[in-house]
């Protein structure tokens, strides 16, 4: 079996990720690393900043997500922009981005075109991803790509369903909760960081509202 489970990160782990040769991660010029699908913009919700908080990992939060230099801070969530290639800025690829992002039926075209230029901030050379498992995004956790789906039995892939089932659920309720908590409150990631922290520092084990 490719696949297999890590019960105590509640990850998906694959011994195909080190060697990816799925298309739609195919790097676009061959001196590029082929990094997988590591290539995407990871978004810290609240559920990865509470997970953070509550191992006492505030400096860790604050050094390397809040004021990380590549961050995009939204009300309840941070997007770590990736490292692109310089070769992306070219005038013809800039053309052909600009061309499908301005529209909204080929938007998809321009995000996936970028992601083909692009490699994870948080991605180590040699290593993989260079987060503790514990603090990554339920979408890293989550992910198979296609070349993993095709060779497993449907047994597997019956069983991966289930344990993306699991991750996405279980990060969308705690978001879901406790965004509506702190926007009655009104605070956010933006303007109020330290409230956000002490919110989730507060809460309970397993991080249902109190």
């Amino acid at each position: 079996m490719s696949c297999r489970w890590d019960g105590d990160n509640k990850q998906i782990l694959s011994s195909l990720c080190m060697h990816c040769g799925d298309p739609d991660f195919t790097p676009v010029f061959d001196d590029m690393e082929n990094v997988g699908c590591c290539r995407y913009e990871p978004v810290f919700t609240l559920f990865e900043i509470y997970k953070m908080v509550r191992d006492g990992d505030d400096d860790f939060f604050m050094n390397h997500i809040y004021h990380h230099p590549k961050r995009r801070i939204f009300p309840y969530e941070i997007l770590v922009e990736a490292q692109v290639d310089d070769r992306f800025y070219r005038s013809e690829e800039q053309e052909k981005y600009r061309k499908w992002l301005a529209n909204a039926s080929t938007r998809y075209r321009a995000v996936d075109f970028k992601m083909t230029y692009s490699i994870c901030s948080f991605f180590v050379s040699g290593k993989g991803c260079g987060l503790p498992p514990r603090y990554k995004t339920s979408i890293c956790r989550s992910f198979v790509c296609h070349t993993i789906e095709d060779q497993a039995a449907e047994e597997t892939r019956q069983q991966l369903k289930t344990w993306q089932r699991s991750i996405i659920e279980e990060a969308e309720s705690f978001n879901r909760v406790h965004q509506e908590q702190l926007q009655a409150r009104g605070w956010n990631l933006i303007d109020h960081p330290d409230q956000v922290l002490t919110y989730l520092k507060m809460l309970p084990s397993g991080g249902r509202q109190a």
